[in-house]
């Protein structure tokens, strides 16, 4: 089986072979993340909201903004999650908050290991999009879906999209990215691959530098690692800002509601993707980050749990949203 065909099947179907990813990621001068996030803390100077996109400028701290307050913050989702805990349907959880306006940043668990899933089709998106950076013409590249070649079969999803490729019909590149990530579509994700190998997950993760290994013949990666992700979209750090921010809009348009969504009110903007999985135990994974675009208040959130229903794993993920929009909301007033 050639390599991107493993990849591509360890990030959608449990049981098969995979990729696994190890939680470093190191910007210019070599650090690993931990360090680069103790460092940057309170020293990150951004230009300023820019539609979905604030640009980091250079070091240094932005004594104008307000942050969010560490102790009540830490207290009050350490006895959510505890609670949640508690139920038996509920196993584990990880969480990662940031507060986009320069901190603080408050993490539970964000070293466990979870199976990546879908949330690894950001990869793939943003790998396109640097290719798109220097080819804009791929934009209107056409491919045609036969679901003999696309389709995964015998792959049961959790929470399936309604909207279904039509056979024989060609979609455009642009088309497919989107039903990629508002529709978890795991069809668009395999035409995308087979189109422009180099635009590929492995190879943007050797981009961005994270270290890939082989590991349990499953795909792996921990929150930390994942709101690393978020933060170079947001701060366009990697791609332009035109695409940081096209990338961005496309997670606004997701389609999964169930997650951070449900605990948030109707009038926010959310960029998330979520990730489903059935561990080899029978254990269920469900996974939802993204960037909560709250006025005067943006921050990110990524929450991984596992547990036997999907159903209590979704509503786990909404009750530490709301407990962490809460927290958010008192310290802006």
């Amino acid at each position: 089986m050639q390599l991107k065909y493993v990849i591509l099947v360890a990030l959608i179907s449990a049981g098969l072979g995979g990729l696994s990813i190890y939680s470093f990621y190191r910007w210019g001068d070599g650090l690993p993340l931990a360090s680069l996030e103790q460092d940057q803390e309170n020293k990150d100077i951004l230009e300023g909201q820019r539609d979905l996109i604030n640009p980091l400028l250079f070091c240094g701290r932005d004594e104008s903004k307000k942050l969010i307050g560490q102790a009540p913050f830490e207290s009050s989702l350490k006895k959510t999650i505890e609670g949640l805990l508690s139920d038996e349907s509920v196993e584990d959880v990880s969480v990662v908050f940031r507060d986009l306006n320069n901190g603080p940043v408050y993490s539970f668990n964000r070293d466990k290991e979870f199976r990546g899933a879908s949330l690894l089709k950001i990869f793939l998106l943003i790998g396109y999009l640097k290719v798109l950076e220097r080819e804009p013409h791929l934009n209107y590249a056409k491919i045609k879906y036969d679901p003999n070649k696309h389709d995964l079969k015998n792959f049961e999803t959790l929470f399936p999209a309604d909207d279904k490729m039509i056979p024989g019909q060609a979609y455009s590149i642009s088309e497919l990215l989107e039903r990629m990530i508002t529709n978890s579509d795991n069809s668009a994700l395999i035409m995308l691959a087979d189109f422009r190998p180099d635009a590929g997950i492995e190879e943007t993760l050797k981009k961005l530098n994270f270290l890939v290994i082989n590991k349990n013949n499953d795909t792996w990666i921990t929150n930390r690692t994942y709101a690393s992700i978020l933060r170079i979209l947001y701060n366009s750090t990697f791609l332009s800002r035109e695409y940081s921010n096209l990338a961005l809009h496309l997670l606004a348009k997701s389609k999964f509601q169930k997650g951070l969504v449900a605990g948030l009110p109707k009038d926010l903007l959310v960029a998330h993707k979520f990730g489903e999985r059935f561990t080899i135990d029978g254990a269920i994974q469900l996974h939802d980050c993204g960037i909560v675009y709250r006025p005067g208040q943006p921050y990110l959130l990524c929450i991984m749990t596992q547990g036997k229903n999907k159903d209590r794993l979704a509503r786990a993920i909404q009750t530490i949203t709301e407990a962490v929009d809460l927290q958010v909301r008192k310290s802006v007033q």
